[in-house]
């Protein structure tokens, strides 16, 4: 993981300074980005607005030079916690997340509306009640992620909670509720969430809604969506 300060250029590096990505976010300060290698890594809160990319083999210059795709960097739940709770407008941009198990958001909480998420692969977390994927307790962003084989008893994929989150050009693929509604998205009360350019397929849910559900109040604005074979 390396710390790179934007506007002075300074850099911690880690391990040498610090061996894990919570670790330095908490040396970070509002504004710094975080650079983190290709590996396996434990679970985060993130409580400052720093930007955090995935991605790297540590010998790149700029961001640009990062494949995330190639060099996965995974933040791993273990099947004991939930992965990554955010608190503050960070940018999360290009990890796997997986094997999360928690209470409203498996995979991740997202507590701050000025919060991104982008190019990340979210697959294989668990909540038994809402969100096993994502869950939004404020109206942040998701974007180009892969939202994949998550389960929870509501909102099995993305669970917007009584927010107006906007979720763009995702995939939103075999997500699984047994007991309730919404197998990919769950759109919850009187709030208009935006949809846009996502591929919806393959996701059941036991009561209403295997693609999308909306909550009878609901006036989310959906467009530019492949919603099948759910």
């Amino acid at each position: 993981v390396r710390v790179k300060e934007k506007l002075s250029g300074e850099e911690i590096d880690v391990p040498a300074d610090h061996a894990t990505i919570q670790g330095a976010i908490d040396a970070a300060a509002a504004g710094n980005e975080i650079w983190v290698r290709t590996g396996t890594y434990a679970p985060i809160s993130i409580d400052v607005a720093v930007s955090i990319y995935g991605g790297f083999v540590g010998t790149e210059i700029q961001r640009t030079g990062r494949n995330p795709a190639t060099y996965l960097t995974t933040i791993d739940g273990q099947d004991t916690g939930r992965c990554v709770h955010v608190t503050a407008a960070a940018v999360l941009d290009g990890f796997t997340i997986t094997n999360g198990s928690s209470s409203n958001g498996g995979g991740m909480l997202i507590s701050d509306g000025g919060a991104t998420i982008a190019n990340c692969k979210i697959d294989g977390n668990i909540s038994p009640d809402y969100g096993g994927g994502v869950y939004f307790s404020s109206a942040a962003t998701i974007e180009n992620c892969d939202i994949t084989n998550n389960q929870a008893n509501t909102g099995s994929g993305i669970y917007n909670g009584y927010v107006s989150s906007t979720i763009s050009g995702c995939l939103i693929d075999g997500n699984r509720v047994n007991s309730g509604s919404g197998g990919g998205i769950f759109n919850d009360g009187g709030f208009a969430p935006v949809i846009t350019g996502c591929t919806i397929k393959n996701n059941y849910a036991s009561t209403n809604g295997g693609g999308i559900c909306n909550d009878e109040k609901n006036d989310a604005v959906i467009s530019g969506c492949t919603i099948v074979l759910n």
